[in-house]
């Protein structure tokens, strides 16, 4: 939103935090299961067990982030048509004309 109003961006995407913070908590828990006094087989199974939570919580994340995003590309293109219907012009460069592929 910030990046609209003053027209600048630093190049850094929402998917692209959500991903490093999932990284980082990843990378805290496995550090934190590191430290724990616990014999090794156990410990490489909490680690896979820690693993296999996290991964399958970042999939469902990212689903949900990708299905937000549709949908608002969605509705962006269906408010430039209602806004177009609305002032009778197009917004687009070409004019609205469309591109002939041949």
């Amino acid at each position: 939103m910030y990046e609209q109003q003053n027209g600048q961006s630093n190049g850094t995407s929402t998917g692209t935090v959500v991903f490093a913070l999932m990284c980082g908590a990843v990378a805290g828990a496995t550090v934190a299961l590191l430290f724990a006094p616990k014999p090794g087989a156990e410990l490489r199974r909490q680690i896979s067990e820690t693993t296999d939570r996290m991964r399958r919580r970042m999939a469902t994340t990212m689903t949900r982030a990708a299905g937000a995003v549709d949908d608002v590309v969605d509705r962006g293109a269906q408010a430039v048509e209602r806004f177009e219907q609305f002032t009778g012009s197009s917004t687009r460069p070409d004019g609205g004309a469309g591109t002939s592929h041949g």
